[in-house]
């Protein structure tokens, strides 16, 4: 027998094996690899959509790494999966570390129940409907209730303010205290991050997911780095600072669409930006910001009507969406702009320091050769209280209504509060304190305390998508408020540190 002959008879003798195996030992102990195409579908979604009752993830031994295309493994009780892949620029809520199995909710099947849509519009001061063309928002808040005093947290800068909606807690609860920060380990500077675990307290997405709901997150401050643990299902890499209005909502719709989980998406979450880039551009009473809000407003008309239109697809029958529209906080035009280095010279560098619009941060480095600790702060804070632009408190020794307690982890060892008109900066001017027509601003900035300035005051709409829900002013309200109001729409169990009340929405 040649070669080629000896080659084809060992072949045949593996086959009939293979063969033989299946038919011994049934196909429960034989794993093939399968790669996935992009788009494509996992073995274990293909085995699920046949059979959703009988079909679990294989199981993982402690400390031991999955195989990602492991074929499913039958049982009597059905697990839901952990993790969905998404196309495009939405990505999937993996987990690289195989803990075990988030607890999930079986799939939906017990009747109607309340979805949350809940939109962000960053810098939508509470003034802005009395002269701005909107007729959509108008007929919305016609339709459901809404505010043009929402009270944001102080600081008042997006990632705070954000938070304390997400969380239902005031700075002192969850701890972001800026957009910039200083991480009190490494002592680096951190500009707008997204990693989760600096956050001290629990967001509503997570929150949901742990309780078994279906949840989307667009662009919210640190969604982008999801926990291992009760990721949402769908959510963003990365923020893109280019992207307009229409391109993050026709994102947002897609990715609801397109998500296949055993059960429909009961929260959804994004955050808008074209408003405030306007305002940060041309000032916050400038035509162009005006126009910017009719922008917007055509650009939300032609979103719902999307929306009402997809609906049925994303729901189940006799189910309500509830719409939140909400902002961070309002914005004041800036008369002069600071480069705090500029201002301070020399002793900008015996400190590390944030800058945020109209607040900044100061944390003290080691005092010169010779120079003992209390006798280099006394002197700074005389420095700083030569310049007239701010007040400087030290840490702990804040007014009351700051409601800043003792200070967070990331307020500095001095904060300083700008006057109204003045906003940080960090491009450089002629003088250390400049005209914003020098260079590209800002022109209008947040972080006053709202208790000096009503310009701080946000916009709100609270509405239900197809229904006749509850109208009316919805008064001065609190950032905090939305938490436990989405909480109660959702029948979620939020924190009991949350003490913020939820708003009447029936």
């Amino acid at each position: 027998m040649n070669a080629v002959s000896s080659a084809s008879a060992l072949l045949a003798t593996i086959v009939a094996g293979l063969a033989l195996m299946f038919v011994l030992s049934g196909n429960e102990s034989v794993y093939f690899d399968w790669t996935p195409m992009e788009g494509d579908l996992s073995l274990y979604q293909l085995a699920q959509m046949r059979n959703p009752e009988v079909v679990e993830p294989m199981t993982v031994a402690e400390n031991e790494e999955p195989h990602r295309n492991a074929r499913p493994r039958p049982r009597k009780h059905a697990a839901q999966p952990s993790e969905m892949a998404e196309s495009g620029t939405t990505a999937m809520a993996t987990d690289t570390t195989a803990p075990a199995p988030t607890p999930s909710a079986p799939a939906e099947t017990g009747g109607p129940r309340n979805r949350v849509l809940w939109i962000s519009i960053a810098s939508f001061r509470g003034d802005y409907m009395e002269k701005a063309q909107a007729p959509f928002l108008k007929e919305m808040a016609g339709q459901g209730q809404s505010s043009s005093s929402l009270l944001p947290v102080f600081p008042t800068l997006h990632y705070p303010c954000l938070m304390s909606q997400a969380t239902g807690m005031p700075v002192t609860g969850h701890g972001i205290s800026g957009n910039r920060m200083r991480d009190p380990e490494t002592k680096e500077i951190l500009d707008r991050p997204t990693k989760l675990s600096l956050l001290g307290a629990e967001p509503i997405w997570t929150l949901a997911k742990r309780q078994g709901l279906a949840v989307l997150v667009h662009d919210w401050p640190f969604s982008q780095e999801q926990p291992t643990s009760a990721p949402a299902d769908v959510f963003l890499p990365k923020f893109d600072p280019e992207l307009s209005d229409e391109a993050r909502l026709n994102a947002l719709l897609e990715a609801w669409g397109s998500f296949k989980g055993p059960k429909k998406i009961a929260l959804a979450m994004a955050s808008l930006h074209d408003l405030e880039k306007a305002a940060i551009s041309h000032g916050s009473r400038d035509p162009a910001t005006f126009e910017a809000v009719a922008k917007m407003d055509t650009v939300l008309k032609n979103f719902f009507e999307k929306l009402r239109g997809e609906w049925p697809s994303l729901s189940s029958p006799g189910d309500k969406l509830y719409v939140v529209l909400t902002t961070d906080h309002g914005r004041a035009d800036a008369e002069k702009v600071i480069n705090f280095a500029h201002l301070m010279g020399p002793l900008a560098e015996r400190v590390d320091y944030t800058v945020d619009s109209g607040v900044a941060n100061i944390w003290f480095k080691e005092p010169p050769a010779g120079v003992k600790m209390e006798a280099f702060t006394k002197k700074y804070d005389e420095e700083l209280r030569a310049r007239i632009y701010w007040k400087s408190f030290p840490r702990g020794e804040y007014p009351s209504y700051l409601n800043l307690g003792a200070g967070g982890p990331f307020l500095g060892d001095r904060l300083l509060i700008l006057k109204g008109g003045y906003a940080f900066a960090d491009a450089k001017g002629s003088e250390p304190v400049y005209n914003p027509s020098e260079t590209s601003g800002p022109f209008s900035f947040g972080g006053y305390p709202v208790h000096d300035s009503s310009r701080m005051k946000g916009q709100v709409f609270l509405f239900e998508l197809n229904g006749h829900g509850k109208t009316g002013d919805l008064g001065e309200i609190e950032g905090a408020q939305f938490y436990p109001t989405v909480c109660e729409i959702l029948e979620l169990k939020g924190t009991s540190a949350v003490t913020a009340k939820p708003l009447s929405v029936n």
